[in-house]
C-alpha cells in the first residue's frame, strides 16, 4: 500500500477516535449528563486546523491524480473537492456553535443537537465512501511516479495531535484523547 494510504487511513481511525468521543459528549447533552463543551470545542479546532485545512487537500491532489488517470472512477465518485467544501463549512458551524455555549450564547439543546449529529454523521459517511471507493480506485488507478510526488509534498505536514510534533495549543485536547474511554 502506498505511504499516503496508509497515513490517510490511519488519520481516518484518529478521526473516528474524536467522532466517538463527541458522540459520548452529545449522549450526555441529550441525557442528564454535563457535556464538556471545552473539550468538543477543542476537538472541532483540531478538525478545522488539520483534517480541514491538510488531509483533506492531500486527499483533493489524490483524486485531481485519479481524474487524470481514470476519468470515469473520478466520476462515479462526484466532486470530492465540494464535498470537503461542505464538511468545511459543517466544521465551522460546529465551531461556532460551541464558542458560543461556551461564551453563554442562546444555543438551544436541540439546536446544538442537530448540528452535532449532522457533523458526526457527515463524517462518517464521507469517510466510509472513500474508504470502499475512492481509497480503492486511487491504489489502482495512480503510478508510482504519482505517489512519490504526493508523499514529498506532504511529508512535511505532520497531525498537531496524533503527529510526532504535538502543537502547544492541542495539548490539553491530546491529553484528554488519551486517557478518554468509552465509559468516560
Amino acid at each position: 500500500m502506498p505511504a499516503p494510504m496508509t497515513r490517510l487511513r490511519d488519520e481516518h481511525k484518529n478521526v473516528e477516535k474524536l467522532l466517538k468521543i463527541l458522540e459520548n459528549q452529545s449522549t450526555n447533552a441529550a441525557g442528564d449528563g454535563r457535556p464538556d463543551y471545552d473539550l468538543m470545542e477543542d476537538i472541532a479546532e483540531y478538525f478545522l486546523a488539520y483534517p480541514d485545512a491538510i488531509h483533506h487537500p492531500f486527499e483533493n491532489m489524490i483524486y485531481d491524480k485519479l481524474a487524470q488517470r481514470r476519468p470515469d472512477q473520478a466520476r462515479d465518485l462526484g466532486d470530492l473537492v465540494a464535498e470537503h467544501t461542505r464538511i468545511a463549512d459543517a466544521t465551522r458551524s460546529l465551531a461556532n456553535t460551541l464558542r458560543l455555549i461556551n461564551q453563554d450564547g442562546a444555543v438551544t439543546q436541540q439546536e446544538f443537537l442537530t448540528i452535532m449529529q449532522d457533523f458526526i454523521a457527515g463524517q462518517r459517511a464521507h469517510m466510509q465512501k472513500e474508504e470502499a471507493v475512492f481509497f480503492p480506485a486511487a491504489e489502482q488507478a495512480l503510478t508510482a511516479e504519482d505517489w512519490n510526488a504526493i508523499d514529498t509534498r506532504f511529508k512535511s505536514h505532520t497531525d498537531p495531535v496524533f503527529g510526532d510534533n504535538l502543537e502547544e495549543r492541542f495539548v490539553t485536547l491530546r491529553n484528554r484523547i488519551f486517557s478518554w474511554n468509552d465509559d468516560s
